[in-house]
């Protein structure tokens, strides 16, 4: 609504309560400063004005913070503040307009968005470098970055930000703009995505250009801007940065560091969103900026299909994480549902979401694995339903503690919604195959293939990078990331060229991904089937690992235990029990009733050894290469041993898949209070 009062820079940063309700990049900035410490300070940008405005030496840079630290977060806050009173106008939460006379139809968020505009231009602006606002900060990084002819006056930043905003005003200027089933927040909320990366450009050129000057001071005021939202983009980038920029900038060496910092800069704009060509260059004193190619490789998977978009999906996931571990289970919730970092069509504001894939009907098709876990749940959504019952505090996830529900969320995504989602693809070309026979024409090979290699993307996600064997453990939130996490602990990694220990099983995972797409070119039906069934037991390998961990962490913990590893424990078991239960029900049993979080009773009641004693029953199923892929030599003895896990004792199986032990048995025990616990049907 109106602001009545008077108001001061200060109170920018100050009414911060506000942003936490509404701005996700608020969240990520508070976290990205401060990790683990997510509550330390809401008012970072107070506390750094105040320290510049009584350093005698750096004082002079106050006026500077103001406007890159308080102008620039307010600014995004009303644009949030707009999509957020339009959302709750369509959502019949406001109050009615005859009890409300602000918030009429050109009232509601208009007058939001119009302030975030005012602030950002300011009152003494011209059209050209005249003022004092982040306009005008915006007008001399395009004399300085030269990212148009040197002809336009005004910048590319600036005029990107024009058209956004007249977009979203034209969206308000509907007759039934913000009215319950319009759809306008929807649309609103990718507009203001699009604005605010807009909005980070002259934060990002200020700080290079002060990086190629060597200004460590303004160094360190710039990073402090901008680098801590890349905490939503790649953890190990944001820490490098982070500690190069900020925490550690007395150690800076130009010589040394520069051409590496501003490169991991630069690998940050894609998911920033914007691009080498909005940024532009200062001179020749940095590395040449390459944006990503359309046909990105995948941590070493060189695709034949752009599938970048799709592999994009799980930023959306890391970005959940940070919501979620903040609280922000709203923002977290519209995330989820609307997507935000897998384009379909940017003009038209279409983007894949996790929660289509979560409760796509092409699921079915999958067969038998989705049949599996239809019949263990019981629930065609049984995904989706965790999520929103997570979020929304429901059933027996209202018992939980804030980070319980933070990894319940989370996981589901990473193991669940994206595996399944990655077995669709791979369905789908060996539809495509099967209903080909002989005729196989060029149009039908191009389906196959794309089909199966956005399948591979799923798996293993843009976070990964391009480098055989992956980003760093810390980043990546899918299950080719998992495999690479658990590799040390079961003493299943390898060591690369570059020296990184990388699990042997993502080796495999892309010479089977390389196979299926070679059988989808050739149309090998019988093949590619074959390399599916493999691929989709080999990524729950890390799954189970992930079991018999969480069974050895969690076994001396008591009834009364809140850890979020005991979430994390049942989070892995429902992602990969019901293949346990087709191949072996007494075995799904054991391990539900171990893992699975139950009011007033102790985790893990039989030992970890009881898990790992029928993990040995079923580990065959899921590989033939146990001491590859499963348990090394060189496990960690004090973990694994003690649990019983042993590829000696493991049990051998004629072949990977089975249809051994399954039938309507497994259907009766499932239909049971451990099954309805795992999905939160029962408290």
């Amino acid at each position: 609504g109106e602001y009545k009062g008077i108001r001061t820079l200060q109170s920018l940063s100050l009414d911060t309560f506000m942003d936490f309700a509404v701005n996700p990049h608020f969240i990520f900035q508070v976290y990205g400063i401060y990790g683990k410490n997510t509550f330390k300070n809401l008012f970072y940008a107070d506390d750094a004005i105040s320290e510049y405005l009584s350093d005698a030496t750096n004082y002079r840079l106050a006026p500077e913070a103001v406007v890159a630290l308080n102008l620039w977060m307010f600014s995004v806050y009303k644009l949030w503040d707009s999509v957020h009173d339009c959302k709750n106008q369509e959502d019949n939460i406001r109050n009615k307009i005859d009890e409300n006379p602000l918030f009429e139809n050109d009232g509601l968020g208009v007058y939001a968005i119009d302030e975030a505009m005012a602030y950002w231009i300011g009152s003494e602006q011209d059209y050209d470098t005249s003022g004092y606002s982040l306009y005008n900060m915006a007008q001399e990084m395009h004399r300085s970055f030269m990212t148009s002819a040197s002809s336009e006056i005004l910048s590319p930043v600036n005029n990107k930000l024009k058209f956004l905003y007249e977009s979203s005003r034209n969206e308000f200027s509907s007759t039934v703009a913000c009215a319950p089933g319009s759809g306008t927040w929807q649309k609103l909320y990718h507009l203001t995505n699009k604005m605010v990366s807009v909005m980070m450009i002259p934060l990002m050129q200020k700080l290079i250009e002060s990086i190629v000057a060597v200004d460590l001071e303004r160094m360190k005021l710039y990073a402090f801007a901008i680098v801590p939202q890349t905490a939503a983009c790649s953890p190990s980038t944001h820490e490098y940065l982070f500690d190069k920029l900020y925490n550690n900038i007395t150690d800076y060496n130009a010589i040394r560091d520069r051409d590496e910092v501003i490169s991991k800069l630069q690998s940050t704009y894609d998911c920033l969103g914007f691009t080498c060509a909005d940024v532009g260059s200062i001179g020749t004193q940095h590395p040449v900026c390459a944006d990503r190619p359309t046909n990105v490789t995948l941590a070493g998977y060189e695709p034949t299909f752009s599938q970048y978009q799709h592999a994009r999906l799980d930023l959306d996931i890391l970005q959940i994480k940070v919501l979620t571990r903040m609280n922000s289970w709203d923002l977290a919730r519209q995330l989820y549902s609307l997507g935000k970092n897998s384009i379909i069509d940017s003009e038209n504001l279409e983007y894949r979401s996790l929660y289509t894939l979560a409760t796509s009907s092409s699921r079915s098709m999958i067969k038998p694995f989705y049949e599996w876990y239809l019949l263990f749940f019981d629930d065609s959504n049984y995904a989706d339903n965790v999520i929103m019952g997570t979020l929304d505090g429901e059933g027996k996830y209202a018992l939980m503690t804030d980070r319980q529900q933070a990894e319940i969320i989370v996981k589901t995504l990473s193991y669940q919604v994206m595996y399944m989602a990655a077995l669709s693809d791979f369905q789908a070309a060996l539809n495509t195959c099967r209903t080909t026979g002989n005729n196989l024409s060029a149009e039908r090979q191009v389906s196959m293939m794309e089909s199966w290699e956005r399948g591979v993307a799923m798996l293993i996600g843009s976070i990964e990078g391009h480098d055989k064997g992956g980003a760093e453990n810390s980043d990546g939130v899918l299950l080719y990331n998992l495999a690479n996490e658990r590799c040390e602990q079961f003493g299943t990694c390898e060591v690369y060229p570059n020296g990184k220990r990388k699990a042997k099983l993502v080796a495999e995972y892309i010479r089977l991904f390389r196979e299926g797409l070679g059988y989808s070119e050739m149309g090998h039906c019988d093949e590619l089937q074959e390399v599916f069934e493999e691929i989709a037991h080999l990524t729950l390998v890390p799954v189970l690992q992930s079991v018999l961990r969480y069974a050895k962490l969690n076994e001396k913990r008591g009834a009364d235990s809140m850890s979020a590893q005991m979430a994390e424990g049942e989070i892995y078991t429902a992602s990969v029990i019901p293949f346990v239960n087709h191949y072996n029900t007494d075995a799904a049993n054991i391990i539900a009733d171990n893992m699975v979080m139950q009011p007033n009773i102790k985790p893990v009641r039989d030992g970890a050894q009881a898990v790992g004693h029928v993990v040995n029953e079923i580990i065959g199923h899921f590989t033939h290469a146990c001491s590859e892929y499963f348990v090394g030599p060189d496990r960690e003895k004090d973990l694994i041993d003690s649990i019983g896990v042993n590829c000696s004792l493991a049990k051998s199986v004629s072949s990977v898949r089975s249809d051994a032990t399954h039938g309507s048995g497994a259907k009766v025990v499932w239909m049971s209070t451990l099954a309805m616990i795992l999905i939160g049907l029962v408290v």
